[in-house]
C-alpha cells in the first residue's frame, strides 16, 4: 500500500513513482479531499453559473460577459488559493501520520489564505503578461514559479519570496518539473471531462439546468482537487531533492543546497 511518508525520499526516484503515489493517495483519501475542493468551488458555481450566469434556469444558457469575468477571476485567485492551502496542510497532516480531516484542514488553512491568495495574484499576472508577449519565456515563468503558493504556507514565505522559493526548488528540475506537471494537467482534465462530459449529456438530455451546474461544479472540484494535491507532492519531490525538510525551513538560504543525484 502506498502511502505519503516525508521521512524517505520516494518521491526522489522516478517521475512515474510520484504519479502513481498522487493517484493513490487521492483515491484512498478522495472524500475529504474532494469535499475539500467543493466546498470552496460550490459557492462560486452555484451563485455564478447557476443564478448570475443563468444556467439554472436555462441549461444552454450563455453567461453575461460580467459574469465570465467575475467567475473567471474568482476561480483564478479565490478558489485557486483556498483549495492549494487546504490541500497542503491536509497533506502536511499525513506527513505526521494523521488521518486527513476536512476540519483539521479548512483550520490549518485560514491564517495562510490571504498570503496565498497573494502569491497565486502575482504569479497569475506574471504568466499572463509573459504569455501575451511571447509564449515560450510565459511557459518557462510558469513552470518555474508554479510553487509560490505552497511554498507561502510551508515556509512561510510572502509575495516575492513565496515566488522565489519556488524557483530554487526548480532549479536544475525544469523539464522534469514542466514534463509532471503535463502529465498532471491531463490527467485532471480527462478525470473532470468525462464526468462533466456525462453529467452535462444527461443535463441536456433532461433540459435540466441545476443538473448542469451540478457537472460544471463536479467537474471543476474533480479537476481543482486533483491537480493541488499533485502540485503539492511534486513540491514536497522539489523540496527533498534540495535536501530540505517537509515540514518547513527556519532560515531563508537555500539557492546553494545540494542537489539529488538524479536530478539533472
Amino acid at each position: 500500500m502506498v502511502e505519503w511518508n516525508p521521512s524517505i525520499s520516494y518521491v526522489a526516484a522516478t517521475s512515474v513513482a510520484l504519479v502513481s503515489t498522487t493517484w493513490s493517495l487521492w483515491t484512498r483519501h478522495f472524500t475529504v479531499f474532494f469535499t475539500l475542493a467543493l466546498i470552496v468551488v460550490a459557492p462560486v458555481g452555484l451563485l455564478v453559473d447557476g443564478v448570475w450566469g443563468g444556467t439554472l434556469a436555462d441549461p444552454e444558457a450563455q453567461p453575461s460577459p460580467a459574469a465570465a469575468i467575475a467567475g473567471g477571476l474568482l476561480n483564478a485567485f479565490v478558489v485557486s488559493a483556498l483549495i492549494t492551502a487546504v490541500h497542503v496542510v491536509a497533506v502536511q497532516g499525513l506527513g505526521r501520520g494523521e488521518a486527513p480531516s476536512i476540519g483539521s484542514a479548512l483550520r490549518g488553512a485560514a491564517p495562510a489564505f490571504l498570503p496565498v491568495m497573494l502569491v497565486i495574484v502575482l504569479y497569475t499576472l506574471g504568466t499572463g503578461l509573459l504569455m501575451l508577449a511571447l509564449v515560450l519565456p510565459g511557459i518557462w515563468f510558469a513552470t518555474k514559479y508554479y510553487f509560490g503558493a505552497q511554498a507561502a504556507i510551508v515556509d512561510g514565505e510572502r509575495a516575492t519570496g513565496a515566488l522565489s522559493r519556488s524557483g530554487e526548488l526548480v532549479a536544475g528540475n525544469w523539464w522534469r518539473t514542466f514534463g509532471i506537471l503535463l502529465v498532471f494537467g491531463l490527467l485532471a482534465g480527462v478525470i473532470a471531462g468525462l464526468v462533466g462530459l456525462l453529467l452535462g449529456f444527461a443535463a441536456g438530455a433532461l433540459e435540466s439546468g441545476p443538473l448542469m451546474v451540478s457537472a460544471l461544479i463536479i467537474g471543476n472540484a474533480l479537476a481543482y482537487s486533483f491537480t493541488a494535491l499533485a502540485g503539492t507532492l511534486l513540491f514536497f519531490d522539489l523540496r527533498a531533492r534540495k535536501s530540505l525538510s517537509w515540514e518547513g525551513e527556519p532560515t531563508r538560504p537555500v539557492g546553494d543546497a545540494p542537489e539529488h543525484p538524479s536530478s539533472a
